[in-house]
């Protein structure tokens, strides 16, 4: 019970293990990295898109975790924690709002806002041109979506082909998603604010 885990997490007592033949089980190591994003001082210089989040009291025991994580229909398929499909925007990681998705659905939506400079998220000014870029990565390749007079319409083509993209890829897991979450993806809107 003792709080090993950056002060936070314990292993607690349970039918669940954290190894297996020296080698981290999937949900020890989801869960690890969990602990990672939340409280690792240097992980948050690193990401600050972590700097508010945290782990929810029920999780901060890893039987109750594995728990969860071993109920979940695609725990065998070496799928990522997600903390805000289910719930745009939320920070906390804990039952009622977590699913695991696949990395290249959940690579999908993140922002970059941190290294991304002045522009809203897909938007690349040109100098050469005077006209703002936009290119959307696509199965591994960035594509080039178009060019724009202004950062508006910009956004608004960026938005259109990340939001089809995002519909075309969440169709690819229809039924192994939870429903939930296979929802939010097909009504899911790219902000300006992204």
């Amino acid at each position: 019970m003792k709080r090993t885990v950056y002060g936070v997490g314990y292993f607690g007592k349970g039918k669940y293990v954290g190894s297996i033949g020296g080698k981290k089980t999937p949900a020890y190591r989801s869960w690890q990295s969990m602990f990672t994003r939340c409280y690792c001082p240097l992980s948050k210089v690193e990401k600050p898109t972590y700097v508010a989040c945290e782990v929810h009291s029920d999780w901060h025991n890893f039987q109750n975790f594995a728990d969860w994580y071993y109920s979940q229909a695609c725990c065998d398929m070496s799928y990522e924690l997600d903390k805000d499909i289910i719930c745009k925007g939320n920070r906390v990681y804990g039952p009622e709002f977590c699913c695991l998705v696949p990395r290249e659905l959940n690579s999908l939506l993140t922002n970059n806002k941190a290294s991304r400079g002045e522009y809203p998220i897909g938007v690349n000014f040109r100098k050469g041109t005077g006209r703002y870029e936009v290119r959307v990565c696509e199965h591994g390749k960035r594509n080039h979506v178009g060019m724009f007079d202004n950062i508006e319409d910009a956004f608004l083509g960026y938005k259109a082909a990340k939001e089809r993209y995002i519909r075309m890829m969440a169709m690819k897991y229809v039924g192994i998603l939870p429903r939930n979450a296979f929802e939010n993806l097909m009504m899911l809107e790219i902000d300006y604010d992204d």
